[in-house]
């Protein structure tokens, strides 16, 4: 819920709307916070959320790219499991996307050997980054 802003202040060159009390109050802002401060510092935390988010959804999409990668070559007997390093990389992303898979995997027709789970996981994060950056706004 956005308030209109009451009163202005001429701060660096620039003027910056004050904070009415209800409002202030409302954001839980300490009273001693200067208003100009409060204006400047609300949006920085809700941007911290966004970018954190999206940081979340940029290593979601690293590790599911690395498990296809892995299994490829895994299949075509490029990378053995039984080497220390690859074995302990496989089994970490495992254990990461197998939950995530197996639920996409309950509402999906079999397919006798084809996995599409990862490609529909996939496009979900990519569609949860559109939602995001669509909605930017929101976090300002």
């Amino acid at each position: 819920m956005r308030h209109a802003p009451t009163e202005t202040c001429a701060c660096d060159a620039m003027s910056l709307p004050l904070i009415n009390r209800e409002l202030a109050q409302a954001l839980r802002i300490p009273p001693d916070v200067p208003t100009y401060y409060r204006v400047a510092t609300k949006g920085k935390d809700m941007q911290s959320l966004f970018q954190i988010l999206m940081l979340v959804l940029d290593i979601v999409w690293f590790f599911i790219i690395a498990h296809v990668i892995m299994s490829w070559l895994i299949n075509f007997q490029v990378l053995n499991l039984n080497q220390q390093l690859v074995g302990q990389i496989w089994y970490m992303l495992n254990r990461i996307l197998e939950p995530i898979y197996g639920r996409v995997r309950r509402f999906m027709p079999d397919l006798s050997g084809v996995d599409l789970a990862p490609l529909v996981v996939l496009i979900a994060v990519y569609a949860c980054r559109i939602i995001l950056q669509n909605n930017i706004s929101a976090f300002y």
